[in-house]
C-alpha cells in the first residue's frame, strides 16, 4: 500500500448511488480516505468541514453543474485537485471543465485503475497549484516582454525615420543637381549657338 494515498482524502460528488458504492469501494482498498456527497451543498459542507485532497465530480447533479461546483470548491480551497465525470461526453463540456478548474475529465463508465492513474500521476509531478505568487511573475514577465517589444517598435519607428529623412534628402540632392546640370546644358547650348553666329 502506498503510504501517500493514506494521507489523501477524496470527494465523491454523483447523484447514484451505485456509482458511488463502486468508487468508495475501489479507492478506500487503495488507501484514501473517501467522503461521499450526493449533491453540491452537501459536498461544499464536506469541503468546508474536511482536508480534501481530491474530488470527482459528475457533471450532472441536481442542485448545481459539476464544472459550477468546481467552481466553488476551487474559491473555497485552491489546492484541491477537481475531476469531472460525465456520463454524456462533449468537446465543450470538456473544454469548461478545464476552464472551469478541473484537473481531468473522465468519461463514464471507467474502471477504478483509470481514476487511481490520474492521481498517481499528479503526485509524480505535483507543483502546487499556480500560487498568487507564481501569477504575479507570468504577469510581471508578460508586461516587461510587452515593454521591450514597445521598445523595439519605437526603435524601428526612429530608425525608418532616419532613413526616411535621409531619402528625401538624398532624393533633394539629386534634384538640384539635375536643375545645375540642365542650367549648365542651357547655358553651354546657348555659347555654342553665339560662336557660331559670331564666326558666321
Amino acid at each position: 500500500m502506498n503510504n501517500k494515498n493514506t494521507k489523501s482524502n477524496i470527494l465523491i460528488v454523483d447523484d447514484e448511488k451505485s456509482i458511488l458504492d463502486v468508487l468508495i469501494s475501489g479507492l478506500s482498498d487503495d488507501g484514501f480516505k473517501c467522503f461521499a456527497a450526493f449533491n453540491a451543498n452537501e459536498a461544499l459542507d464536506i469541503v468546508k468541514r474536511e482536508k480534501i485532497d481530491f474530488s470527482l465530480l459528475d457533471i450532472r447533479l441536481p442542485d448545481m453543474s459539476g464544472i459550477d461546483l468546481c467552481l466553488e470548491i476551487k474559491s473555497l480551497d485552491p489546492s484541491i485537485i477537481n475531476i469531472i465525470m460525465t456520463g454524456f461526453p462533449s468537446f465543450k463540456s470538456a473544454v469548461d471543465s478545464i476552464r472551469g478548474g478541473a484537473y481531468d475529465y473522465l468519461v463514464k463508465p471507467f474502471r477504478i485503475e483509470q481514476v487511481l492513474s490520474i492521481i498517481n500521476n499528479f503526485d509524480k509531478t505535483k507543483i502546487i497549484n499556480s500560487s498568487h505568487h507564481d501569477k504575479d511573475n507570468e504577469i510581471t514577465m508578460l508586461k516587461n516582454e510587452i515593454l521591450s517589444l514597445k521598445d523595439q517598435i519605437r526603435n524601428l519607428d526612429t530608425t525608418s525615420g532616419k532613413v526616411l529623412s535621409s531619402n528625401s534628402q538624398h532624393a533633394n540632392n539629386k534634384g538640384k543637381i539635375k536643375k545645375v546640370e540642365k542650367s549648365y546644358a542651357r547655358q553651354t547650348n546657348s555659347s555654342k549657338l553665339s560662336k557660331r553666329k559670331i564666326s558666321n
